[in-house]
């Protein structure tokens, strides 16, 4: 018995493996039939989501497919071992040597500095890669076109948390060095100021008694 045919079915396997990717990724239909549009395929959100559904369902596949499916790629992406299928040795590589990571850790006893260099270089970068991801993400969810990005905020947080104190944002940037910078944005900060001053005057007193 010949399968059922779907028009997502025509699609190179390249644009097939994008197209189930940015749905994993929370992107709706309505983006995905425009994603394809802007790309020369005409094909409709239901047929999009039919074909989609049918993938997903993991219906029988010969041992090549199975490589292929939804399923085979969820397992590569839990792939916790010591040498994943998705992490290429020579890519891994090339990332140290770009942030500049020292080959033997040992040499934070001799050159400290190294160490914190490249931890900043590259904390710094996966900070603000993600930040520009979770403002795209923003505004395809304002527009209808994505979920909110609730995992790729999380993963802002965490990341910031790490940059702050390894940049030594605290030591740089006082309550009030804040709320100029709000100010000078464009934002109503009186209520803010007014908070501010009351604490410093608080631990004036504090200090002269």
């Amino acid at each position: 018995m010949v399968g059922k045919k779907y028009k997502c079915d025509s699609l190179s396997e390249d644009i097939q493996a994008e197209l189930i990717a940015l749905y994993q990724q929370g992107y709706s239909f309505r983006y995905l039939e425009k994603w394809l549009d802007d790309r020369g395929f005409k094909i409709l959100q239901k047929q999009i989501q039919n074909w989609l559904t049918f993938k997903l369902e993991g219906v029988k596949k010969s041992d090549l497919e199975q490589e292929k499916s939804i399923e085979y790629q969820d397992k590569i992406d839990r792939d916790t071992t010591a040498n994943p299928i998705i992490d290429d040795p020579i890519e891994l590589e090339k990332i140290a040597k770009n942030y500049n990571i020292p080959d033997n850790i040992q040499v934070m006893d001799t050159s400290p500095e190294d160490v914190i260099g490249a931890s900043q270089k590259m904390i710094s970068d996966l900070f603000l890669s993600t930040g520009v991801l979770v403002k795209n993400r923003l505004n395809l969810y304002e527009q209808g076109q994505a979920k909110f990005p609730i995992e790729q905020v999380k993963a802002l947080k965490l990341l910031y948390e790490m940059f702050s104190p390894l940049l030594g944002i605290p030591e740089y940037i006082s309550p009030i060095s804040a709320i100029k910078s709000l100010e000078y944005n464009g934002y109503d900060v009186s209520k803010l100021t007014q908070n501010t001053q009351n604490v410093a005057t608080q631990n004036n007193t504090q200090i002269s008694q």
